[in-house]
């Protein structure tokens, strides 16, 4: 034990001799000092000096750039954002889409200039908000954050152009109701429209429909693709569109093709047209007197519902139906005998003044339609309670002295008994408590039944419910009524008079023809 303790001692001994021998002289240490100076010196010259970075908290338009180099900066604006600027920019117009490019406004973005204003920063001390301290850790400095946007130009001349041509192709006009005239029939054939049977292969009259137009705002479009062409914005935009509405159909319209196709026609024709939705009129020669043959057995109609006091029964509801169907004329005189108590021709002169009350002071019934009353049935004297008929300048149809009427006063007539179906109306206000709203209603299913298919009727496409009643004498056919078509219901009115006779080969085409204008108007292609 004694002996190991003693060979440590003397080892440490002889290290701390080792450890504390002599210095080196100063003079030799300090004899290299200079040269490895030199050579320190000329290792660090022989490094690349590293570009300087851009300070911290630097964007440039949105795209972090801080601690990159200029051209470290370039390449990430070259590689994130410029292919954004020189995309085309979509255009949403409505349901349309349209793409402007922007090579076509001259676009071009400023890269330079923002790098340039980049550089700047570089040399200026950093921008701090403040401090934050963590334990243990030293203090580190929270940057400001700048961004730097980047500057594009346009010409603004050439965007100005180019929404005006995008408007151009854009905008479409409003476009009215207008006629035009089909000469290959087949075309209605193919779209499932029956051709009516006056004229086969013939030309075909119709009429095209309006069209709503459209309008690009483009005092509030351009400051928007101006927006979104600088932003670099490339998501579809949408641009202000106006819709411009159609003008309303105009029965002016209506009534200069109706003169048109009149003309054309021999003898006389007499036209009243009534929209039961707006209450707009068009006539030609709608003011001319006819006679008034049986289409006058609608206001016959009428008057036996006004003087009846329950609704109609036996043989009273038997003679409307065989006069409203099979245009019965002895139906009709025992039902003017039932307004005049047992007078057919009393019942004659009350159904005149009733349609004057109505305002219809141009239709008239001196007689019954046979041999009934005194003195076989005829009035003397002039037209009872009225005023004489305006003749004017209007053509004459040589009518009937005992019975007349005008396709203006038939037509409102069956407007009346329309709007009294709606519970309003002359007939209501006329003769309050006397007829009814359901009433009227019975008297339109009455005429809704009507046998007559070769007149108004042959006009019109297959399965359109009409409300009518027509009339025929030697030298007159006539036919009025409403019509329930979809688009919206009417009333047309329609007198054809030719002198020296009209067979029903000549005359009914011609109604059926005007019937199809009409109808034609309010059911456009």
């Amino acid at each position: 034990m004694r002996t190991g303790w003693c060979l440590l001692l003397l080892g440490a001994i002889l290290l701390l001799g080792g450890l504390g021998g002599p210095a080196l002289p100063p003079s030799d240490a300090a004899s290299d000092g200079p040269a490895a100076s030199v050579e320190a010196a000329r290792v660090e010259s022989a490094l690349p000096e590293r570009p300087a970075v851009l300070p911290a908290g630097l964007s440039i338009a949105g795209l972090p750039v801080g601690g990159l180099t200029l051209e470290e900066a370039r390449a990430a604006l070259e590689e994130h954002h410029l292919p954004s600027f020189y995309r085309p920019l979509p255009l949403l117009l409505g349901d349309e889409v349209y793409f402007l490019d922007p090579a076509a406004v001259g676009l071009r973005v400023g890269v330079e200039q923002a790098l340039a204003r980049a550089e700047e920063r570089i040399s200026r001390p950093p921008r701090v908000e403040g401090i934050y301290l963590l334990p243990g850790r030293e203090s580190q400095d929270i940057p400001v954050w700048e961004d730097i946007p980047l500057p594009v130009q346009l010409n603004e001349r050439e965007l100005g152009l180019q929404v005006q041509l995008l408007a151009r192709r854009y905008d479409r006009e409003a476009l009215p109701l207008r006629p035009a005239v089909l000469t290959d029939t087949a075309l209605l054939e193919a779209m499932g429209v029956r051709i009516p049977a006056w004229s086969p292969g013939g030309p075909v009259v119709i009429f095209q429909s309006s069209c709503d137009g459209r309008r690009l705002d483009v005092e509030a479009a351009r400051p928007r693709v101006e927006a979104a062409l600088k932003e670099g914005r490339r998501d579809p935009l949408v641009l202000p569109v106006e819709e411009v509405p159609a003008p309303p159909a105009d029965m002016a319209l209506l009534e200069e093709v109706l003169r048109e196709q009149v003309a054309g026609m021999p003898g006389v024709v007499g036209i009243y047209v009534q929209d039961l939705g707006s209450g707009r009129e068009a006539g030609v020669h709608d003011r001319v007197i006819f006679s008034g043959a049986s289409v006058i057995k609608i206001a016959i109609l009428l008057q036996a519902y006004q003087v009846l006091d329950a609704p109609p029964q036996g043989a009273v509801a038997r003679d409307m139906w065989a006069m409203m169907v099979y245009s019965d004329n002895a139906a009709a005189d025992r039902l003017l005998a039932l307004a005049g108590g047992g007078d057919g021709v009393r019942g004659a002169r009350r159904m005149s003044e009733m349609l004057g009350r109505l305002g219809l002071e141009h239709s008239f019934m001196r007689d019954t339609y046979g041999e009934v009353g005194p003195a076989g049935g005829r009035m003397a004297g002039g037209r009872p309670g009225g005023r004489a008929a305006p003749w004017g300048q209007e053509p004459t149809t040589d009518p009937d002295d005992l019975l007349q009427t005008t396709p203006r006063d038939m037509g409102r007539l069956l407007a009346y008994i329309y709007g009294c179906t709606q519970g309003k109306g002359p007939i209501l206000e006329t003769f309050p408590g006397q007829v009814t709203a359901e009433e009227c209603r019975e008297m339109v299913d009455l005429m809704l039944q009507n046998a007559d298919r070769e007149r108004l009727v042959a006009g019109l496409p297959e399965g359109i419910p009409v409300a009518h009643k027509s009339g025929w004498i030697p030298d007159m056919k006539a036919d009025a009524g409403i019509v329930f078509s979809p688009g919206g219901n009417y009333v047309v009115s329609i007198f054809v008079w030719e002198g020296g006779g009209l067979t029903d080969a000549e005359g009914n085409p011609r109604i059926a023809a005007l019937s199809w204008v009409v109808y034609s108007f309010f059911n456009p292609f």
